[in-house]
């Protein structure tokens, strides 16, 4: 029975085998539900692209028939044609990629900055009330956080820098 005493003595008895206080041990409704949330989504994400694979490989990839001129030892043009896979649209897949990653190192960056993570100075998706204690609506390096990654983003594109 581990009701009354005896769960006392339960638990006393786990204390001493493990290095973990089990009492310490914590979990709160909203976060077991938050934790249940996030793994509920992850296994409708992973059952969902596992059922459409095969319209998501004909939305991301294409084959192409790509022709190569090369000139052979006795000085003839040869043509060689090559069927090949390639990504579409990795003209721009890679420079949101990495202005979204820019943007987020930057926000990173300005949430471990501030005093008070996330209260002082309020990030954009605070509560109200953090932001009228503070004073700022929102504070100036977030934005320049996006600023960042839409820079990135625009830089990448405008120079071709691609996968």
């Amino acid at each position: 029975m581990l009701n009354g005493k005896y769960r006392s003595d339960f638990v006393q008895q786990l204390d001493e085998n493990t290095d973990i206080n089990v009492q310490d041990v914590k979990i709160g409704e909203w976060q077991l539900a938050v934790y249940g949330l996030c793994v509920s989504l992850s296994v409708l994400c992973a059952k969902t692209v596992y059922a459409y694979r095969d319209v998501l490989y004909d939305f991301l990839y294409e084959d192409k028939l790509l022709s190569y001129e090369t000139i052979t030892e006795n000085g003839e043009l040869m043509y060689r044609y090559v069927r090949s896979t390639v990504l579409r649209s990795h003209h721009i897949l890679f420079p949101v990629l990495c202005g979204l990653l820019m943007t987020s190192f930057t926000w990173l960056m300005m949430y471990l900055d501030s005093s008070v993570p996330g209260v002082q100075p309020p990030t954009p998706f605070s509560p109200a009330r953090y932001k009228v204690r503070s004073g700022h609506s929102f504070h100036l390096g977030y934005v320049i956080a996006v600023v960042n990654g839409v820079m990135v983003f625009t830089l990448m594109l405008v120079n071709g820098i691609y996968l």
